[in-house]
């Protein structure tokens, strides 16, 4: 630890099973650690807490279209912003977490589900605004990834999640275009 203090060169994290929850990704945040885990490449949130009822101080302006889902719905932006601060973050993994009870998958062929105005919403300059799971996985794969200056940088990048009964599920090849993540 002495010639590596601030873990400069840790690429994988494995904190599977520890009782986190949302308020890691504040803390996280806050406190600098995206400094020191520079170079982050994976990181393992498996079998934790994320998206209990724990309560987090993460607020932003942008409109929250489901009322009653507010507190879900900034600990999935502060998770996006999460991604966003962590520039080298390749994978992240959320499975086996109490987020998984609060949506299901509305499978529905007849229509392309990521462009469809039910399930996103933009602001005025056209920038997807997270209100639900779906939101926030096509706003990764849409604005995040398929951005020029991201595009190197982030190819690749992954999250493993679960959806009620659906497991080891991943953002790579999701069906997007048919099968709408909701809230239950």
């Amino acid at each position: 630890m002495g010639n590596n203090k601030e873990c400069l060169n840790l690429r994988s994290l494995n904190l599977i099973g520890n009782n986190l929850d949302d308020t890691f990704f504040e803390k996280y945040l806050y406190f600098g650690f995206n400094k020191i885990f520079s170079k982050l490449q994976n990181l393992y949130l498996n079998d934790n807490k994320i998206g209990s009822d724990t309560i987090i101080n993460y607020t932003d302006d942008n409109p929250i279209f489901k009322k009653e889902k507010k507190k879900d719905i900034f600990k999935l932006r502060l998770m996006y912003k999460f991604i966003v601060e962590n520039k080298n973050l390749k994978r992240l993994t959320i499975t086996k977490n109490p987020i998984r009870e609060k949506y299901i998958i509305n499978y529905d062929p007849t229509q392309n589900a990521e462009t469809s105005d039910e399930y996103i919403i933009k602001d005025n300059d056209g920038n997807i605004i997270i209100n639900c799971f779906f939101s926030f996985l096509v706003k990764i794969k849409n604005e995040l990834l398929d951005r020029d200056n991201y595009k190197k940088d982030r190819k690749g990048f992954n999250i493993g999640f679960d959806c009620a009964y659906d497991v080891n599920l991943n953002s790579e090849n999701y069906p997007y275009s048919s099968q709408p993540i909701v809230f239950k």
